[in-house]
């Protein structure tokens, strides 16, 4: 005999949840909770494995959101054969539970490959922040925005000038909705945890005189030249402060490739430390006097937090974190990043400004929107 709870579950829509990377987990943490909420939905979480399990290890605990439905296991892949396989598993798991829509978010591989998945099938697709572009056609991330939002039923922006990116693109107004920052929805779920822990301390440095910095960019890692000119920049940095380094997998592996070990030996002002759980991390940008990375989710969690953050590229697909937030976009030139560290550092009353729409329920407005289409 059915129970009440199995005729309910048996009459709710299912949507499937498809993430692959620990960006795009935290940022979809709250949009699951919103949509659990509603009794009309069942959301499904997928996981792709796209990233090494370090940097995925105890994060759905941490985010008080349940173990995958569904997991692939990290492959260690090219980008053309990784998002090929995605895709074929991605098309499987749409096959066994026939949803009314999926949902992805971001711009990584398993973004774009669950996308395709699901045209294929005629399932509608919606895109959690779109309208994000770089303009530098030479980046993955770019290409995988692009294709993404073109095939997408329903696309949620996190700023304006991603809804004007999409308006110039062609893409239909109706299809396109403001609801804010899902990443912001989670940051500050876990900001008062994190600030209690001080994680700083574990490693010996101490609130306000360090430096956090993080990169994992194709175009940072993955030629020796790149990579080596990073590592003496960071160098040159500890003459100023400490600095301390949560070192990505992907980064990790290009330096053991290059033979480039000599430059992340530990010392009293160079802390390389394997990569942390989000609330430590958020607990070391929020006492730290400044973050140097290249990862677009670091810019935003700077700018939510009112840390300067100097992004260590050419260019942003978030450039609201630049004339709104407390980002600064340096390049990869030693003498222009240390400037621009000595120029911030010695600022006095930088009064920080959360952009429009950064306010802890982006995640409710889209479950309401993802409600009222399927």
């Amino acid at each position: 005999m059915m129970n009440h709870s199995d005729s309910a579950s048996k009459h709710r829509k299912r949507l499937l949840l498809i993430t692959g990377t620990r960006p795009d987990i935290i940022k979809m943490a709250s949009v699951y909770h919103a949509l659990q909420k509603e009794s009309s939905l069942q959301p499904f979480l997928v996981h792709t494995g796209q990233q090494h399990a370090t940097m995925t290890d105890g994060l759905f605990e941490e985010l008080n959101i349940p173990l995958p439905d569904e997991y692939r296991p990290y492959i260690k892949q090219t980008a053309e054969q990784q998002t090929t396989d995605i895709m074929q598993w991605c098309t499987a798991i749409i096959d066994k539970y026939n949803p009314r829509m999926v949902i992805v978010l971001g711009d990584v591989n398993t973004t774009v490959a669950a996308a395709l998945a699901a045209v294929k099938k005629n399932i509608p697709v919606a895109h959690i922040e779109s309208g994000l572009r770089s303009h530098d056609y030479s980046m993955p991330e770019e290409k995988n925005r692009i294709i993404t939002d073109h095939l997408s039923e329903m696309l949620f922006v996190p700023s304006m000038d991603a809804y004007d990116n999409l308006q110039i693109e062609g893409i239909d107004s109706a299809r396109i909705h403001f609801c804010g920052n899902t990443g912001a929805d989670t940051l500050f779920r876990i900001r008062r945890s994190a600030q209690k822990k001080q994680y700083c301390r574990k490693h010996s440095l101490f609130p306000g005189k360090y430096i956090v910095c993080t990169f994992h960019r194709q175009s940072n890692v993955d030629s020796k030249k790149a990579l080596e000119k990073l590592l003496i920049a960071i160098h040159y940095i500890t003459k100023i402060l400490p600095v301390c380094v949560p070192i990505h997998p992907r980064t990790r592996h290009n330096i053991t490739h290059f033979h480039l070990e000599a430059y992340i030996q530990p010392s009293m002002v160079f802390k390389p430390i394997p990569p942390v759980n989000y609330t430590d991390f958020i607990s070391l940008i929020l006492d730290s006097a400044m973050v140097i990375t290249d990862s677009g989710g670091v810019q935003e969690e700077s700018t939510l937090l009112g840390i300067p953050c100097l992004t260590i590229r050419n260019n942003t697909e978030r450039p609201i974190t630049i004339y709104k937030g407390t980002n600064t976009i340096v390049g990869t030139d030693s003498k222009t990043i240390i400037y621009t560290i000595r120029k911030i550092l010695n600022r006095k009353n930088n009064i920080p400004y959360i952009p429009y729409g950064w306010n802890g329920n982006a995640a409710s407005c889209i479950s309401s929107c993802i409600k009222n289409s399927v």
